[in-house]
Formats: C-alpha cells, sequence, structure tokens
C-alpha cells in the first residue's frame, strides 16, 4: 500500500490574503484590459502611427469625422470586434517590426456601412 503524501494546509489569514490580493489582481486587469480596448479604439491611436496620418487628416475633414474609425473598420458584433482587435495587433506588430508595408490597406464592409444608427 503507497504513502499517502500529506496535503499542505494553510491558515485562514493566508487564504484571505491570497484571496483579496488574487481578487484585486484580477480587477486590475480586466479593468485595465477594458481601457486598453477604448483607448485603441479612438482615431488620435491610429495616428500614432506615422503612415496613418494622411489618412486621419482625410477622415477628420470628411463628412464622416463624428463616426469613429471602428464603426466603420469592424464589422457590427462582439465576434467581429474581436477579430478586428486581433486584425489591428497583427498591423501593429508588423508596424513596430517594420515589417509592415508603406501604405495601409483596410476594406470596409457593406454591413458596417448599412448597420443602423
Amino acid at each position: 500500500m503507497k504513502k499517502k503524501l500529506p496535503i499542505p494546509r494553510i491558515g485562514k489569514r493566508t487564504f484571505w490574503k491570497i484571496s483579496f490580493f488574487g481578487t484585486v489582481f484580477l480587477l486590475v486587469m480586466i479593468l485595465g484590459t477594458i481601457g486598453a480596448v477604448h483607448y485603441t479604439e479612438r482615431p488620435q491611436f491610429c495616428a500614432t502611427c506615422h503612415n496613418m496620418r494622411p489618412y486621419i487628416q482625410a477622415w477628420k475633414t470628411s463628412k464622416h469625422s463624428d463616426v469613429p474609425c471602428v464603426e466603420c473598420h469592424f464589422e457590427p458584433g462582439v465576434l467581429s470586434t474581436i477579430k478586428g482587435k486581433f486584425i489591428a495587433i497583427n498591423q501593429l506588430t508588423k508596424y513596430v517590426t517594420r515589417t509592415a508595408g508603406p501604405r495601409p490597406s483596410a476594406e470596409v464592409s457593406d454591413r458596417s456601412c448599412l448597420r443602423s444608427g
């Protein structure tokens, strides 16, 4: 018969400390992620890449200047927004690693233009 190893026990105080700091860490991570998602949806963030500046300037003077970039460049729906974020992260990675082409390209789906509102 095999001898069972004892299960290490922690005190109540240690358990509550770990639970508290774990909860605070999780909350900070969730709020940070939400903040990052909202920050990266701003046209000012898109304009930080030098090759986007002419497109941002054209957008600012167009009749669509009151419409955020993601309203057109992300199709409606949560899954489409997540897909759009992954595409954007890929583009950002290419920009940072200097593997992006000289001219950015993007498509705007009819679904984006035809949504209500």
